[in-house]
């Protein structure tokens, strides 16, 4: 086991490099998300013309293409109310436990102040009935 530690050890060092290099990496990831709206676009529209269009004609000839691409935006607006409404709070609350888990420095310093109040707040008391005052 002792080359697994070695390994992890090599593995978990970070490196500080400049910061314009994460920049660029977040603002082609976050950029992602309309290059992906629009490839989805397009291939629905590929799918309807190569493949639903000819099945539609003979079997629905009322799913034109401006019914097609309206359930699209329908899903389009509706995905992300789902996701807001279900999928997100039980992401944060995972985060949160995650980092409640795993040694989280924000965690420890969360903590660390509780301990550092309520000794404060003794010590108010203290100093309260000292002079007498009530709250």
């Amino acid at each position: 086991m002792k080359w697994l530690n070695k390994f992890w050890s090599i593995m978990s060092r970070q490196y500080m490099l400049p910061h314009y290099i994460g920049g660029a990496q977040t603002t082609i990831a976050n950029s992602m998300f309309y290059y992906s709206m629009m490839q989805f676009l397009a291939t629905n529209i590929i799918l309807y013309t190569v493949t639903l269009s000819p099945w539609a004609i003979v079997h629905l000839p009322w799913f034109k293409m401006w019914v097609f691409l309206l359930i699209l935006i329908v899903t389009g607006f509706a995905v992300p109310i789902l996701y807001y409404k279900f999928m997100l709070p039980s992401q944060l609350g995972f985060s949160s436990t995650q980092g409640y888990q795993h040694d989280n420095p924000v965690a420890y310093d969360l903590q660390h102040i509780k301990k550092e109040q309520a000794e404060q707040k003794k010590d108010l008391k203290a100093i309260k009935d000292k002079l007498g005052v009530e709250e």
